[in-house]
């Protein structure tokens, strides 16, 4: 394995689901991301640990915790949908920080989770602001509205795709795209062609999807970590287990972190 550095940022959201009147707490968006990628990569650290990190927007560091919430009827209510809390629907994160955190961690693999809140909707102004050259930059976009010069010194682009937001413009300004949309085959284009369309399996006992694109996206970005190779059938091959791992999600309730891990061997867990 070759030694890798995963640096996550972007949007902390908090999923909150309410259920017989009691609400349950979840950690969604960008440090939905950050836990998964953890949790599959459970048995490279702790001794590796230093390889890992979060970097977190401006209000997070100040404790204010969680100020972006998605409000989750409860798992069983088949008329449910996630809801956002109008209450919070203007507050946004600021990107101060995240810059000087790239910059002094040096990632390689740079996962950025947008949810249009702000950590990522804006860069830096100041003109001596230089991102180190990145290896792999991954973006978790829901709304394309993440400002591209995060993305400026990655080498290689990834971006995951969910259902309709896929963009043919924005697409564009990446190498890889892996484009989910539910039970439906997942897609993965190499410069704008098709690579290969992978079926997701249709026996999967469904319980809850949130945060199952966060978990897609840490997974891809765990196989990177523990592999460093980016020919077509890895990238094919990551597809694969990043599909396994949302069936071992949202086959759980509430917002969960998978039970999948990559060995010390780099064998995938399926």
């Amino acid at each position: 394995m070759a030694q890798s550095k995963i640096l996550c940022a972007g949007d902390p959201i908090l999923d909150i689901y309410i259920e017989n009147d009691i609400m349950h707490h979840f950690n969604g968006g960008a440090l939905n991301i950050y836990q998964n990628v953890l949790a599959l990569l459970e048995n490279f650290w702790p001794s590796n640990s230093n390889t890992f990190d979060f970097a977190y927007p401006a209000e997070y560091l100040w404790g204010d915790i969680f100020n972006c919430y998605t409000i989750v009827r409860t798992p069983q209510d088949t008329e449910g949908s996630p809801l956002v809390n109008k209450r919070y629907s203007n507050i946004f994160y600021e990107p101060f920080g995240i810059a000087e955190k790239i910059i002094e961690f040096k990632p390689t693999i740079f996962v950025m989770g947008d949810y249009n809140k702000g950590s990522l909707n804006d860069f830096p102004s100041d003109p001596d602001t230089i991102l180190p050259t990145i290896k792999y930059g991954i973006v978790d976009s829901r709304y394309r509205s993440l400002d591209y010069r995060w993305l400026k010194t990655c080498t290689t682009k990834i971006w995951h795709a969910t259902g309709s937001e896929y963009d043919e413009e924005w697409a564009k300004s990446f190498d890889y795209i892996f484009w989910t949309n539910g039970e439906k085959p997942v897609k993965i284009l190499k410069n704008g062609e098709l690579l290969a369309t992978l079926l997701v399996p249709n026996d999967t006992l469904v319980t809850n999807t949130c945060g199952s694109g966060d978990t897609f996206t840490a997974a891809i970005s765990a196989c990177l970590y523990a592999y460093d190779d980016i020919s077509d059938k890895s990238i094919v091959d990551y597809g694969n287990f990043a599909i396994q791992v949302c069936q071992d999600v949202v086959s759980m309730p509430y917002t969960s972190t998978t039970t999948k891990r990559i060995n010390k061997e780099c064998t995938l867990q399926i």
